[in-house]
């Protein structure tokens, strides 16, 4: 449990964030074990590159994050990260599995996309800025728009999108790492609109206009306002012994707020 709890005000809303470190003892058991109440129902594995990395032995890596778009004529797709970009997966029917289309990226095993109306937007650590997809053709292809970058931005390490705004953390779409804020009011020509720069920010939780930053290098968890998106300001800072926090989630209610650690030693 974080050892710090503190009463915050929000657009008039006030309500208690404590943060809640949930060690997962069992991730690599679970893939073994059977549970009557999950049923798999499809399976498709088709790699589009593989990367092997000695962290602590080799392994072979051949996919990254993944999200979800449903399309307006009811057909559902999952947007699947891989190494040499984005695979765009028609899951409609789960017995029949297809790959519709592949946006390809730069080599890498850090990629992430969110979507905003019709548009798909992808960052990796390997560099090209942005990616802008419109999806409005599926199921028969989608559209590349192009690359976005801005002066010194190329990679991003995560994103997050709420409403017409996109989060762009870590890499160097801002400085030390921090959060970028991108609008996309206009998905095919975004703006950059503000930047939060205090420290290295890993992933970002978007409720409302407040933004829940994991501090993944000792800075613990930042609540940020973004109400002004030009000028968000921090809130508080919770930190703890051996913080190394990777994401962080609201519960429902937006009383409590869960974190979970990849690095450090958490107390």
């Amino acid at each position: 449990m974080m050892n710090k709890t503190s009463n915050i005000g929000i657009n008039n809303v006030h309500f208690v964030a404590i943060g809640v470190i949930v060690q997962v003892l069992f991730l690599y058991s679970l893939a073994g074990q059977h549970d009557d109440s999950v049923t798999l129902l499809g399976h498709l594995d088709k790699k589009h590159g593989t990367i092997e990395l000695g962290r602590p032995s080799f392994v072979t890596y051949s996919y990254s994050s993944c999200w979800g778009y449903a399309a307006e004529d009811g057909r559902e797709y999952a947007l699947l990260g891989v190494i040499e970009g984005t695979s765009v997966i028609d899951i409609t029917d789960p017995d029949d599995l297809e790959e519709v289309a592949f946006i390809p990226g730069p080599r890498s095993i850090y990629r992430e996309m969110k979507t905003y109306s019709h548009y798909a937007f992808i960052v990796s650590e390997g560099g090209w800025g942005l990616q802008i997809v419109d999806l409005s053709p599926l199921p028969d292809s989608v559209r590349f728009i192009k690359n976005w970058t801005y002066e010194d931005f190329d990679r991003a390490h995560t994103i997050s999108q709420a409403g017409p705004y996109l989060y762009l953390n870590g890499g160097n779409a801002s400085e030390n790492g921090g959060i970028a804020i991108i609008s996309v009011n206009d998905p095919e020509n975004p703006v950059k609109v503000g930047e939060w720069t205090l420290h290295y920010v890993h992933d970002t939780h978007i409720r409302n206009d407040t933004i829940y930053a994991a501090g993944i290098y000792g800075d613990g968890l930042s609540i940020i306002d973004s109400q002004d998106k030009s000028n968000p300001q921090l809130i508080v800072q919770i930190t703890y012994p051996g913080a190394g926090t990777h994401n962080a989630w609201t519960t429902e209610d937006g009383n409590y707020v869960l974190t979970t650690d990849e690095i450090g030693a958490t107390d």
